[in-house]
């Protein structure tokens, strides 16, 4: 009898509570600015909710909170979307950030966990598609997940990224938390939003 695999029963469980709490477990739908020409019932409709993929994640520091824990929904998407996404915290164009700490290592530990039968499998489709435009914009809004979410939350590690951008003529930054199954779909992303100022804003903390 071979021995029981903790880590990937718990990222199973993760993987399908998820899919019944905040449907995190997704896959990527295309974004554009066609919303802003419907009809206003749908147009408030879209308002409702993130482009899609996002991530839930937790606020641990910071200038634009004052308490740590908070949680937020981050995503990437064309300048166009910020008008019809409501509660908007950050909009924060890619020529704005100035640096991203992250580890590669915890990155190419997130891409390893995410095997066909792993409880991970989910985060490649939030990888980038780079057939479609390059997004614009980083933008976040508060988020409150559900019980099971954060029930969820407590069965896997999670690891920091440390972004900071102007605005204003000021600088402002924060630090979340991003779970390992999808660490690096977000650092993807990030480094498809800046494209080629990737290399002067990088920050590796793991080397």
């Amino acid at each position: 009898m071979s021995p029981i695999d903790f880590p990937k029963i718990q990222l199973t469980i993760f993987c399908i509570i998820l899919s019944a709490g905040t449907a995190v477990c997704q896959k990527p739908v295309k974004t554009d600015c066609r919303a802003s020409m419907l009809p206003t019932e749908t147009a408030t409709a879209a308002k409702e909710s993130m482009p899609k993929p996002f991530w839930t994640v937790k606020y641990l520091a910071g200038s634009l909170l004052p308490d740590a824990g908070s949680w937020l929904r981050i995503a990437f998407a064309p300048r166009c979307v910020k008008s019809l996404t409501k509660n908007l915290l950050i909009t924060v164009h890619a020529d704005e950030i100035v640096s991203v700490e992250f580890s590669s290592k915890v990155e190419r530990d997130s891409d390893s966990i995410q095997g066909p039968r792993s409880g991970c499998g989910y985060a490649r489709t939030m990888m980038p598609d780079l057939a479609k435009s390059r997004p614009d914009d980083f933008i976040a809004t508060k988020a409150t997940p559900g019980r099971a979410s954060r029930f969820a939350d407590a069965l896997i590690p999670h690891h920091p990224v440390h972004i900071v951008w102007t605005e204003d003529m000021k600088q402002e930054q924060m630090t979340v938390r991003i779970n390992d199954c999808e660490y690096e779909s977000f650092i993807a992303n990030l480094r498809w939003l800046l494209g080629t100022r990737w290399g002067e804003a990088a920050r590796d903390t793991s080397k």
